[in-house]
């Protein structure tokens, strides 16, 4: 089962960056590390599995369910 599903994930900030199609899984029982550069988008990829921002794009799934806010149009 996985724990934490990202498909096609996308969020802007008008021209600054944000996160462009992102995917990833992690599964039950994984060590997972989210690391990157400052401003690759971590915190905003966490922050739209927490439902605190909408994404552009794309879904957000933790433990079966999808992200409350997960592709609004």
């Amino acid at each position: 089962m996985n724990i934490i599903e990202v498909e096609h994930l996308t969020k802007t900030y008008g021209t600054a960056r944000g996160i462009k199609d992102i995917s990833f899984h992690v599964d039950e029982g994984e060590i997972f590390g989210f690391i990157g550069p400052n401003g690759a988008g971590k915190s905003t990829t966490i922050r739209i599995l927490m439902s605190f921002i909408y994404p552009m794009g794309g879904s957000a799934k933790y433990l079966g369910k999808t992200a409350l806010n997960t592709v609004r149009r």
